[in-house]
Formats: C-alpha cells, structure tokens, sequence
C-alpha cells in the first residue's frame, strides 16, 4: 500500500504536469497569429475594363464643282438657253441661266415676229447629299423677262412689248452621277411688269401685269 507521503508526491507530481502542458499551449497559442476573418462586403478584385473602338466619320471635304444645263421642255417650244452652276462647297451652288427665243410667222400676207429673251439668278441649297449638287434641295431665285412682237400687214406696222421680274423658288432632288446630272422639282413664281401696245395710228396703250404661275424645274446637264 502506497503511504500518505507517496500518494501526496505523486499528486504534485501531476499538478506540475498539467500546468506545463497548459503553458506550452499557451505558448504555442501566441506565436501563430490567427487569419483575419473575411470582412462582409469587401470590394472584389478588380477586372478589366474592355474598350469599345467609336469609328468617327471623316469630314466631308468641300470640293468645287462646276455644272452645265439645259431645259429639254424649253427646246421644245422654241427656246434656247443654258445654265451654269458653281459649287464652291457640297451643301450649295450658285446658278446663272440665260434663255433666248425668236420666231416669225407668215399667214395671208401678214407677217408676225416674236422674240424674246430672259435669265433668272438664283443659290440652290441642298439638304441632304454629301457631294456636290446631288440630293434633296431648295431653289429660291429671282428671274427677268422681255418679250416683242411686231405685227406687218399691207404696209401698215403694229406692236407690243412686255417686260416682267419675278421672284420664286422650286423644291425637288438632284442627281449626280458625274458628269451626268438631273434635275427634277416645281414650284412657284410671282411676277410683275408692264406691256405696251402700238397700233396702226401710233396709239399706245399701257397694261399693268401682276400675278403668279407655276414653274417647272426639268434640266439635264454635266457636272465636272
């Protein structure tokens, strides 16, 4: 049988072992840091942006062109004439027509000459289209016209003259497939002017003339 003495040493003899493992422990516990916990809502690592490549549309250079025309409508009835255009840029031009008309008729002894001439000057805006005189546009322009008729029956002379300005504008589409080019659209003209009339007896008689009519726009042409 183990004595008191005996059984008291072997207890202290535990205790002291129980307490050095707990310091070991202890001891391990402080030198391996704990792993910070993971924070809630922490920003994630950032990924890359792509990159979108916007294609800007080169500028439209101006370049000058310049056009040649004619109305076959107007060949038709008589008269002659051309019209120039200038384009110093893509979005308008500056056209310059002048138009020319003579005839002379004879019936039963009776002779009648008719002549005239005119020309309008006008800047032609285009709305769309991106080269020179092609797509949608608008045509205001101011024009002139003068007109004579001589009338000679057995000796005896008879006559009128008329002169007119007016101003007005077409709307229409040009097309441009260099050099060749047409034009199409209509519109309207206000005019004023005056006409005299001689008779037989050197009478003269003074008309006013007022009012407005519609306008055409059929020319063919070449553009350079």
């Amino acid at each position: 049988m183990f004595s008191v003495r005996a059984i008291r040493s072997l207890s202290c003899l535990g205790f002291l072992a129980l307490v050095a493992t707990g310091s070991t422990a202890l001891a391990q516990s402080a030198e391996t840091p704990e792993a910070a916990p993971e924070t809630a809502g922490a920003p994630a690592a950032a990924q890359p942006v792509p990159v979108q490549v916007v294609s800007v549309p080169e500028k439209q250079e101006d370049k000058f062109a310049m056009g040649v025309f004619f109305n076959p409508l107007s060949i038709l009835f008589g008269f002659y004439g051309l019209e120039l255009d200038f384009s110093p840029m893509h979005l308008m031009s500056i056209n310059v027509s002048g138009q020319y008309y003579s005839h002379t008729t004879s019936l039963l002894g009776m002779d009648v000459k008719n002549s005239a001439f005119g020309g309008d000057l006008g800047v032609q805006f285009f709305l769309t289209g991106q080269k020179p005189m092609h797509g949608l546009y608008i045509y205001p322009r101011i024009a002139y016209a003068k007109a004579k008729a001589e009338m000679t029956y057995q000796g005896s002379k008879s006559g009128a003259e008329a002169s007119l300005i007016g101003l007005g504008a077409t709307v229409g589409y040009q097309w441009n497939w260099q050099p060749f080019s047409l034009r199409l659209g209509g519109g309207v003209i206000n005019y004023m002017g005056s006409a005299n009339a001689t008779g037989n007896s050197n009478t003269s008689v003074d008309i006013s003339l007022k009012g407005a009519m519609p306008l055409l726009d059929l020319t063919l042409g070449f553009v350079f």
